[in-house]
């Protein structure tokens, strides 16, 4: 009996982690001379001797019917799923989204800040 109800749990998680759909989350990137990479929620740059810069936001994992509001202008990617602004040096700029998803009709709010340093 209990094994056959241990094997009946696992196998109602194995489905569950199988059918599980991540949800939307934004990363961002700070561009910089280097090899820039996105990470999530958080991200920073060094970029000596400039006092702006460029950071992309993106949301990760968006549904496959959406559609992403961002909550301050930006300059968006032909995919809509990313945006570019001009950030100031050593002041945090957060963005937001709310991301539309038309085939369960649920929104989600995903949010990350970028920051960079001159190198003083």
């Amino acid at each position: 009996m209990t094994k056959t109800l241990n094997s009946m749990i696992a196998a109602i998680l194995f489905s569950l982690s199988v059918n599980a759909v991540a949800a939307p989350v934004m990363s961002c990137m700070v561009d910089t001379p280097a090899y820039d990479e996105f990470n999530e929620r958080f991200c920073f740059g060094l970029v000596y001797g400039a006092r702006y810069t460029t950071a992309v936001f993106r949301v990760d994992n968006p549904p496959s019917k959406f559609q992403i509001i961002w909550d301050k202008i930006c300059q968006p990617s032909t995919s809509n799923t990313s945006c570019a602004v001009t950030i100031r040096a050593f002041r945090p700029y957060t963005m937001a989204a709310t991301v539309l998803d038309f085939d369960s009709y649920k929104f989600y709010r995903v949010q990350a800040t970028a920051e960079f340093e001159d190198g003083r």
